[in-house]
């Protein structure tokens, strides 16, 4: 006998919250409780996963429907001081160069940030250099 395990995912990760949403006799019931899952969860906050299980089989799964492929989350801060540990100990970094990483005020904010917490080092207004110190600690 085969049974539909359908679980939800928070944004499809399975290292975040996860749950058991129903098991279900037919792969269409278990489709439908898939779909009413995660629209009535908000419609991309949980993504659900449908497993068919042979019950006392051999172990045997078949992934009806997967999870996506999960995307990962950064801040402006992060993704900022990434492009920033490439450069060579000593390189101006002009805040230009941070561009396309999110909104002007957002980039301005990220950067203020990481000069209070003393991995940038101000040199001139928009102009600013990686603390070396704090380079050779990461």
């Amino acid at each position: 006998m085969k049974v539909f395990n359908v679980h939800a995912y928070r944004f499809g990760d399975r290292e975040r919250h996860s749950y058991l949403v129903g098991v279900y006799s037919t792969s269409a019931k278990a489709k439908i409780a898939a779909k009413h899952e995660e629209a009535m969860r908000g419609g991309n906050k949980y993504k659900c996963e449908i497993i068919e299980i042979e019950i006392d089989g051999n172990a045997k799964r078949k992934t009806i429907i997967g999870l996506p492929i999960p995307t990962i989350r950064t801040s402006c801060t992060s993704q900022i001081q990434y492009i920033a540990m490439g450069k060579p100990f000593g390189t101006l970094l002009p805040v230009a160069l941070f561009k396309g990483v999110g909104t002007e005020s957002a980039v301005y904010r990220a950067i203020s940030k990481l000069v209070n917490q003393g991995v940038f080092i101000r040199k001139t207004r928009g102009v600013y250099v990686l603390n070396c110190a704090t380079k050779k600690q990461s």
